[in-house]
Order: C-alpha cells, then sequence, then structure tokens
C-alpha cells in the first residue's frame, strides 16, 4: 500500500484524491492529506519502507532526519535537499529534475 500523508500545497491535494479515484486505487493508496500531528508521525515511519519527499520548493519539515533516524530510505527532490540534505549518504537519494 502506497500512504500518502501530509499538508498538500495549492490544489495537489484535490487532484491526487481524483487521481486516485479515477484509477480505482482506493485499495491500493491512502490519502491522508493534511498536517499530520507529531504522535503519529513514529507510526506512520514505523510502517513505511521508503520516505518519499517530492518538494517542488525548500522545505524543512523535519521529515527525512526523523525518518533516517527511524531508519527508513529518503528519496528528495532537489528543490529540497538544500535546506535538509541528510548527513547519511546510505540512506539518502536526491533526485534531478522537477519533482511531480
Amino acid at each position: 500500500m502506497l500512504v500518502v500523508a501530509g499538508e498538500p500545497w495549492d490544489d495537489l491535494g484535490p487532484v491526487l484524491a481524483q487521481q486516485v479515484r479515477a484509477r480505482g486505487i482506493e485499495k491500493l493508496v491512502q490519502l491522508r492529506l493534511g498536517w499530520v500531528p507529531e504522535a503519529e508521525v513514529p507510526l506512520l515511519l514505523a510502517a513505511a519502507d521508503l520516505v518519499v519527499l517530492p518538494y517542488r520548493s525548500g522545505s524543512q519539515s523535519a521529515v527525512a532526519p526523523l525518518a533516517l533516524a527511524a531508519g527508513r530510505p529518503v528519496i528528495l527532490a532537489t528543490a529540497s535537499s538544500r535546506p535538509m540534505t541528510p548527513n547519511s549518504r546510505t540512506n539518502r537519494r536526491i533526485t534531478r529534475g522537477k519533482a511531480p
């Protein structure tokens, strides 16, 4: 299962919801759109195999260091890599190009 969690920017939330419905993949994709309470973050990270942070502009939500501390690999979009590049080179991947 793919879990998309966090606060979407602009109109991305409704667009994602519509795409999930249009493809009939509601059982495969769980949208948890909106602010994630701090107490729920460890639960989401424990369930994750991978954390993807596709920010289009710089942001520091502390998700990358929390994911790495939980032993989860992180994929960062280039836009987010400058302000929050993890120190661990073994657990990170920084994409080149525009985030989706």
